[in-house]
């Protein structure tokens, strides 16, 4: 400490003021740190060491007052006395000494403490990371899971109905609602679908018209839909 080295150089070497001046330098700075510790933790592992300091403390700066006027008075042997092992100001410094050293005992165990909760919540921190990245992944996948069947499912329709309609199948079986999952939509499958409805219709009439001439009716009238078509031939009886 400060104080103990300043007090053994103003008791045995002469050298009066500036020591002096030194030793109640280290008193103000002692003074001030009792008045600070208090102050900065109220944690109740602290408190029982920091009642110790508080106490010891004014005793040995009263040690240290006791031997300065020794000195001053020319009590030299009694001011050693009481700096040496054994001796009032001796045993106030020893029992500072203590009460620092539990303070800082206690300080390290709170910072180990701390720094273990600091470490608990970073690993929950990271575990919690860990999950969110995880239910973004799957958030994710689902999405793309919901725009690709929203494109195949009512493609994979419109390839069965031309598959279809390929061999002579008109689809007659197909109901309203699995068409509607193509023609209602507002895009280029949409329109695909769209499509297919005039050309079942022409496809249906012209195998109705089919049926007519194979059964010797030649009354029956087939009504071009193709402007090209129509420019290049008028519509007459087969």
């Amino acid at each position: 400490m400060e104080i103990a080295r300043d007090l053994y150089k103003f008791t045995c070497i002469s050298q009066g003021a500036k020591k002096q001046e030194a030793i109640e330098g280290d008193i103000r700075n002692d003074q001030w740190a009792d008045g600070y510790l208090p102050c900065r933790s109220a944690w109740r592992k602290e408190k029982s060491s920091l009642a110790e300091f508080d106490k010891t403390s004014p005793v040995y700066h009263d040690a240290v007052d006791t031997v300065m006027k020794n000195v001053d008075s020319g009590n030299i042997d009694v001011a050693i006395t009481s700096i040496t092992d054994g001796g009032e100001a001796s045993n106030a410094r020893k029992a500072v000494g203590t009460a620092m050293e539990a303070i800082v005992e206690v300080n390290a165990g709170l910072a180990e403490e701390l720094s273990n909760e600091n470490a608990a919540t970073f690993s929950s921190s990271s575990m919690t990371l860990v999950l969110v990245s995880i239910f973004g992944v799957i958030v994710a996948i689902g999405f793309v899971v919901v725009i690709s069947r929203s494109i195949t499912v009512p493609l994979n329709i419109v390839v069965n109905i031309a598959k279809a309609m390929s061999v002579g199948d008109l689809v007659r079986d197909m109901k309203d609602a699995e068409k509607d999952k193509v023609r209602l939509r507002e895009d280029e499958i949409g329109d695909i679908g769209k499509a297919f409805d005039p050309l079942i219709n022409y496809m249906q009439g012209m195998g109705v018209s089919a049926t007519a001439i194979s059964q010797n009716d030649l009354t029956t009238m087939v009504t071009p839909r193709n402007l090209k078509k129509m420019n290049s031939a008028t519509p007459s009886p087969i």
